[in-house]
């Protein structure tokens, strides 16, 4: 009989996938790998709960290793003493493959395949805050320019590197790859578009019930932080103008890094465990970003249980045919138009709830993904030669 195939999976931080969509979509991801390997999960950064979100790792049968730097780094070869060396090794996010894709070169004889997975393009996304900084010409955003142009730098030679000494790259829409691809990032290596992943899971609560609007996000987030604050700068009034009296109901975590936004029209409810309750009660999901990078977890979990979404261009980045299941506008009075036809269009609103829902069945979920990564499943590719740049 053959021996299972072993994979580590390397990533910066211990996935919290209630709280953020790059750990969700890291953990929807594992589900779907621990089915064809056997699965160790570093990782360096410590969170508040971790023993909750370690426990849920492994009772999905994932080994989790905490690499302490209190304790001094100990060869990765440790972890594998009492079991084969990894097959595969797959890194998450720059930070994952600056602290761990040099020493699994180092340590391991033969190599694993080293595949990096972007989650997005972090450099991507600090040039776009870049922009919308410039674009705001109040003489504090220009000094947040600056910051974020000196990140963009970082993280493209962070993102360039990765790519670079992996045999293959995931990139999370077919709009980075093509950046990617046009920049020559990965100079040898493949890449494989594995978008996000969410089954669906609609909430059958009928349109006459519904009321006001959810956006969904962590504050921890710059491109979130920067949409709560153009929805109350721009959008609001532009509603208030049309005396239309429409509630945005904020969730997400660390919301008090946004309390200042907070008033009758915007209110700020803290950490959701469980989005389906709000999402169960609100008419659509609104989510003006002005700023950012990948696909949007936010937008698929809204679509996933049933709601339909109101967003801008950078919402709708990396989702094909966006505009045949969601309402997309680039300024606020597009935006409000938006709210004001569905509001009043119950058929509307259906045709999009199941527009949404189909495309998540038929691009998102689990068996789609687990489609689309069959080759790598069932016979990953061969990792290239040792010292390749």
């Amino acid at each position: 009989m053959n021996r299972p195939r072993q994979l580590v999976f390397c990533d910066h931080i211990l996935v919290t996938p209630d709280r953020d969509a790059g750990s969700l979509r890291t953990f929807n991801l594992l589900r779907i790998l621990v089915e064809h390997f056997t699965i160790t999960y570093l990782y360096r950064r410590p969170v508040p709960d971790a023993d909750i979100y370690r426990a849920q790792l492994e009772s999905s049968g994932i080994r989790v290793v905490h690499d302490r730097t209190d304790q001094g780094i100990k060869p990765l070869t440790e972890l594998f003493m009492d079991r084969p060396a990894p097959d595969v090794a797959i890194f998450a996010r720059p930070e994952g493959a600056a602290i761990f894709m040099p020493r699994v070169i180092a340590e391991f004889i033969p190599r694993p395949t080293l595949i990096y997975d972007s989650v997005d393009l972090h450099f991507e996304r600090f040039r776009s805050l870049q922009t919308a900084c410039l674009n705001d010409r109040r003489d504090r955003w220009k000094e947040w320019a600056a910051h974020f142009r000196r990140q963009e730098i970082s993280y493209l030679g962070m993102e360039t590197f990765a790519m670079r000494q992996a045999d293959e790259t995931w990139l999370i829409s077919a709009d980075e790859q093509k950046i990617v691809t046009d920049r020559g990032m990965t100079a040898h290596g493949i890449t494989r578009v594995v978008p996000l992943i969410q089954d669906p899971d609609p909430i059958n609560q009928p349109f006459g019930l519904r009321r006001d609007l959810l956006f969904l996000g962590s504050f921890d987030h710059l491109p979130n932080l920067d949409a709560v604050r153009f929805h109350a700068t721009r959008i609001l009034p532009e509603f208030l103008l049309r005396g239309m009296p429409t509630r945005l109901r904020v969730f997400g975590a660390q919301c008090e890094n946004i309390r200042e936004w907070g008033n009758a029209s915007i209110t700020i409810e803290g950490h959701a465990p469980d989005p389906r309750t709000p999402c169960g009660e609100c008419l659509a999901a609104f989510i003006p970003l002005v700023s950012g990078a990948g696909m949007k977890g936010k937008i698929a979990m809204s679509m996933a249980f049933g709601l339909p979404v109101i967003t801008t261009p950078f919402g709708a980045q990396g989702y094909k045919k966006a505009g045949d299941y969601m309402l997309i506008g680039s300024t606020p009075a597009e935006l409000v138009d938006h709210v004001a036809r569905l509001q009043s269009d119950p058929l509307l609103w259906q045709n999009l709830r199941d527009a949404g829902l189909a495309y998540i069945r038929d691009t998102l979920s689990r068996a789609a993904i687990a489609s689309l990564l069959e080759d790598i499943l069932r016979s990953p590719i061969t990792a290239m030669p040792r010292g390749h740049c």
